[in-house]
């Protein structure tokens, strides 16, 4: 009798682990792990945020793209909201991508201290580990000067309150996106810039061919900042980076013109009143 009832016992415990294991399994198998940083269930929504800081200069200008795998991830429509830029264009209609620009020579934006850069809001559809990251292509100030002093970090939150703030920015390191995007902005492993402690060691993230790619015309959507539904809905035709970039130099120019011209003017009447 002990005999069978040590063999039911030991039986029993050995179902308590097999199932104890299966269940395991099954509950990791409904998780996904994003940027080494957090782990979040299948069906949850995160909030992903872009924090900025450290800039020496102001930005009035920047190209880039924020890259992620959307058998794992699926944005949320309407989600990306930029607290500081106002008439950010962007495209959330890509494969895989959201191509962001905005300039405005009339509005300087300051980062010099840590800030929201963007917060975008992704379901989770898939298991496993994936990514989120970012390249930058162009990011400038009034003088049409590639920022060199930056820092970017990563928040992450879920509906179910797991956060994780000030995390190491992730930057793409897919070549083949690499070879096909260039910039004037350096993007670095770190996330960081010239002011960066490991400037020494740390990687500039670029391909290893230079391409020319023309850029083409695409379906945009226009969001305002101070929109709290996250985008207008207006579609616009723009050739995206190109286009920004030399808009943003004839209308520096034209600033600056006008500016020379009023201190002519004003530097004129000084000498006028000081000559009598």
């Amino acid at each position: 009798m002990k005999k069978n009832l040590l063999k039911i016992s030991s039986l029993l415990a050995a179902l308590l682990v097999v199932f104890a294991a299966m269940g395991t399994t099954a509950f990791a198998a409904e998780e996904l792990n994003v940027n080494s940083a957090i782990t979040v269930e299948k069906g949850d929504k995160l909030t992903f945020t872009i924090n900025l800081a450290d800039c020496d200069k102001k930005i009035v200008g920047l190209q880039m793209y924020l890259n992620y795998d959307n058998s794992k991830l699926k944005y949320v429509d309407g989600s990306l909201k930029f607290d500081k830029f106002d008439g950010v264009v962007y495209n959330a209609k890509l494969d895989n991508q959201i191509a962001i620009t905005w300039t405005n020579v009339m509005e300087e934006v300051d980062f010099s201290k840590q800030g929201s850069f963007l917060s975008v809001q992704f379901e989770v559809v898939g298991t496993g580990e994936t990514s989120i990251s970012q390249y930058i292509a162009h990011m400038y100030d009034m003088d049409m000067v590639t920022l060199s002093n930056y820092k970017f970090t990563y928040d992450y939150s879920t509906e179910n309150g797991d956060s994780k703030t000030d995390q190491q920015a992730v930057i793409t390191t897919d070549e083949e996106f690499l070879n096909t995007h260039t910039g004037s902005f350096v993007n670095y492993d770190d996330g960081m810039g010239d002011n960066s402690p490991n400037k020494d060691t740390h990687k500039e993230i670029k391909g290893s061919e230079i391409v020319t790619k023309v850029v083409q015309a695409t379906h945009y959507e226009v969001v305002n900042s101070k929109d709290s539904s996250g985008g207008s809905g207006t579609t616009v035709l723009i050739i995206v980076g190109v286009a920004v970039v030399v808009l943003a130099i004839i209308a520096v120019i034209i600033v600056k013109k006008k500016d020379d011209s009023k201190k002519s003017s004003e530097e004129a009447k000084k000498g006028h009143y000081a000559e009598k």
